[in-house]
C-alpha cells in the first residue's frame, strides 16, 4: 500500500513542477492585466443579501520548511495545490471553506560537518597479526544536502472583506487544518574519509578516499500528524474585465432597482454567471510538523564501524538517515526541533452562483384616487407657441397599457379621463416635429406637450462619424451614429437632408474638395444601406472653404474636419 501511494505521490509531484511555474505566470499577467484595465465605473452588486457558490482553486508558489536546527541553512522549493469547496457572500463579508491537496517542497543544507571519531573494527589487524578491536575514524563533509516533501489534505477556513466600486477587491484570512498523507526525505553528500591505526603508529594510516553517497526515505510518518497554517490571500475578481456583456447587464439591473416603484414591478433574481478571481496568497504553519523520535544517537550520516577484510575497496559503513530523524533535530531534552511549513505565491478560483432563486416580487399597488378625473390637453409648437393642428398622441400607464389614444385633425386639443395622481407615458408625433417622449407624474386639469420643429434650412454637425485617414472609408466606430440618424429620418418621412463633407486646410484645395465629397457620399450610402430612399439624400463636398475654427492647430483642425446635415 505505501508503495502504491508513494509513486502517485512522484506522478503528482511531477506533474505539478512540470504545469505550477507556467500557471503562477500567467495568473500573475492576468491579475495586474485586470487592473489596468478598469473603466473606473461602479458596478452594483444584485439585490440578494446572501448567495452561494461552489467551484475550485489551483495555486503555486515557493515553499520551504523553516527549523532552528544548528550549522543549516533552509533553501525552498517550488509547491503547490488543487482545491473545491463552498463560498457565502454578502455585499460585503465572504466566506471559504472546502477540501484542498498541497505538496510543500523544501531543503536544508549543512554548513560544517565531520568529526573525529573511534569506532568498532573487523577483520582488522596489527604488525604482529593479532585484530584490532577499534580504529579511528576522521571524516569531513564537502556537501550535505537533505530535501523533505510532503502532501497535506486542507480543510481552509476562511472569512474576509469585499471592497464593491471601481475594483472588485477582497481580502481572506483563517487557518488550514492539514493532515500529512504522503511523505518523501532523501539525503545526498560527498565524504572524504581517513582510518587510523591508534596501535601501531607506523601504520598510521589504514584507509583514505572519497565517495558520494545518497539515501532515501518514503512515508508520512515523518512528519506530525496535524498540521495548523495561518493563512491570508488578498486578490480582484477579473469579472468585469472579462464579460462586457455582465457590466451592462448588472448596469441595467441598478437602474431598474433604483426605478422599481416607477416601473411596478421588482426584477426577477436570476443566478450570476461564474466569479473568476485572481489573488496572491501567504500560508505560514503554527504547529511543529516534525513527527520523528529520537531513536537515533549522533550526528547525521555518521561512521558506525569499519570492516578491514574488504580490500579498501568500499567506504566505511554509514548510518545515512534524513536529517529531521538525527540528534541534530532534536533539543538536549530529546524534544524535536519545530519544523514549520511555508508557502507564498499566486492563487486562481473560479466560483459558480448556486443561489436559488427568489420569486417575484410585486410592490403593493398605489393609493389613487376612487374615480377618474377629467383633464384637458394641447399639442403645442415650442418656437411659436401654436397648436399643432395634426398629431397623433398615445398615453399609457407605466406597463405600457393603452389609456387614451387619437389622431387629431383640426384642433391640437384633447380631452381625457385620467387620475391625477399617476405616472404616464405620453407618445405624440406630428409631422415635420421631432418625436415626442416623456414620463409625467401628478398632472393638473391641463396636460401642455411642447413639440420642437423640424425646419428647413436648418443644419448640425453630427458628432462620432470617423473614417481613416487620407480616405473616405468609414471605421466601425461610426456604426452607432449612423443607426441614430437612419432611426430619425423613419420617424420623420416627410424630413430630405444634404450631407456636406468638411476639411482641414492641409492638402490642396483640389484633393480637399475631392476628399470632403469622397466622405459625404460615403455617409449617404450608408444610410441607404440601412434602409433610407436614394431620394430623400443628398452629398456634397465643400473641402477647406468653410472652417469653423483655426487651423493652425490640431485641435482647430479636428473641428474642421466634419459631417454636417441639412435639413431641405
Amino acid at each position: 500500500m505505501e508503495a502504491s501511494l508513494s509513486s502517485i505521490f512522484t506522478i503528482i509531484d511531477k506533474k505539478m513542477k512540470r504545469y505550477s511555474l507556467l500557471f503562477g505566470i500567467f495568473m500573475l499577467v492576468a491579475s495586474f492585466g485586470a487592473v489596468a484595465q478598469t473603466s473606473g465605473e461602479r458596478v452594483f452588486l444584485k439585490p440578494a443579501k446572501v448567495r452561494h457558490y461552489l467551484g475550485g482553486w489551483a495555486y503555486t508558489g515557493y515553499s520551504a520548511m523553516f527549523h532552528n536546527i544548528a550549522e543549516t541553512s533552509v533553501c525552498g522549493g517550488f509547491g503547490g495545490g488543487l482545491g473545491i469547496g463552498y463560498q457565502l457572500r454578502t455585499k460585503g463579508f465572504l466566506f471559504n471553506t472546502g477540501l484542498e491537496f498541497e505538496i510543500i517542497n523544501s531543503a536544508t543544507r549543512v554548513k560544517d560537518l565531520g568529526g573525529d571519531l573511534r569506532v568498532g573494527a573487523t577483520n582488522t589487524l596489527r604488525n604482529d597479526g593479532t585484530p584490532i578491536d577499534y580504529v579511528r575514524v576522521k571524516y569531513k563533509y564537502s556537501a550535505y544536502d537533505d530535501y523533505q516533501r510532503v502532501g497535506l489534505v486542507n480543510v481552509p477556513i476562511l472569512a474576509g472583506m469585499r471592497f464593491v466600486g471601481a475594483y472588485d477587491y477582497y481580502f481572506l484570512a483563517g487557518i488550514k487544518v492539514g493532515l500529512p498523507v504522503l511523505g518523501y526525505n532523501s539525503t545526498k553528500g560527498r565524504v572524504e574519509v581517513e582510518v587510523l591505526n591508534e596501535i601501531n603508529p607506523g601504520n598510521w594510516s589504514l584507509f583514505s578516499r572519497y565517495d558520494d553517497y545518497r539515501t532515501e526515505s518514503r512515508g508520512a510518518s515523518t512528519f506530525g500528524n496535524v498540521n495548523l497554517m495561518a493563512s491570508a490571500e488578498f486578490g480582484v475578481e477579473l469579472n468585469r474585465w472579462l464579460d462586457k456583456k455582465e457590466i451592462a447587464k448588472r448596469q441595467q439591473q441598478a437602474k431598474d432597482r433604483k426605478n422599481r416603484t416607477r416601473k411596478g414591478v421588482r426584477r426577477q433574481f436570476e443566478r450570476e454567471t461564474p466569479r473568476i478571481r485572481a489573488a496572491v496568497f501567504v500560508d505560514y504553519g503554527l504547529t511543529n510538523i516534525n513527527g520523528n523520535d529520537n531513536s537515533g544517537s549522533g550526528s547525521p550520516s555518521m561512521p558506525t564501524a569499519f570492516d578491514g577484510g574488504m580490500g579498501h575497496d568500499k567506504p566505511v559503513l554509514f548510518d545515512n538517515r534524513n536529517l529531521l530523524a538525527t540528534s541534530a533535530a532534536f533539543d538536549g531534552q530529546s524534544r524535536p526541533r519545530c519544523v514549520t511549513p511555508f508557502m507564498v505565491g499566486v492563487k486562481g478560483s473560479i466560483f459558480w452562483d448556486v443561489t436559488k432563486p427568489k420569486r417575484k416580487y410585486y410592490p403593493p399597488t398605489p393609493v389613487l384616487p376612487p374615480a377618474p378625473q377629467l383633464i384637458s390637453g394641447k399639442i403645442i409648437d415650442l418656437e411659436t407657441k401654436q397648436e399643432i393642428k395634426e398629431a397623433q398622441l398615445v398615453i399609457t400607464d407605466t406597463l405600457n397599457n393603452t389609456l387614451f389614444a387619437k389622431n387629431l385633425r383640426g384642433s391640437g386639443r384633447f380631452d381625457t379621463k385620467l387620475r391625477r395622481q399617476g405616472t404616464y407615458r405620453v407618445f405624440v408625433a406630428a409631422p415635420k416635429y421631432q418625436k415626442h417622449k416623456d414620463i409625467v407624474s401628478n398632472v393638473g386639469d391641463t396636460l401642455m406637450v411642447y413639440m420642437q420643429p423640424i425646419k428647413t434650412g436648418t443644419s448640425f454637425v453630427v458628432k462620432n462619424i470617423y473614417f481613416n485617414t487620407n480616405d473616405t472609408s468609414l471605421t466601425a466606430e461610426s456604426n452607432k451614429e449612423l443607426d441614430k440618424q437612419a432611426k430619425f429620418l423613419k420617424e420623420n418621412p416627410n424630413v430630405n437632408i444634404t450631407i456636406v463633407g468638411h476639411t482641414d486646410s492641409r492638402g490642396s484645395d483640389e484633393y480637399n474638395l475631392k476628399l470632403s465629397e469622397g466622405r459625404a457620399v460615403s455617409v449617404m450610402r450608408a444610410l441607404i444601406d440601412r434602409g433610407i430612399a436614394p431620394e430623400r439624400l443628398k452629398a456634397e463636398g465643400r473641402g477647406e472653404t468653410q472652417p469653423v475654427a483655426s487651423n493652425e492647430t490640431e485641435e482647430g483642425r479636428a473641428e474642421n474636419r466634419r459631417i454636417e446635415i441639412e435639413v431641405r
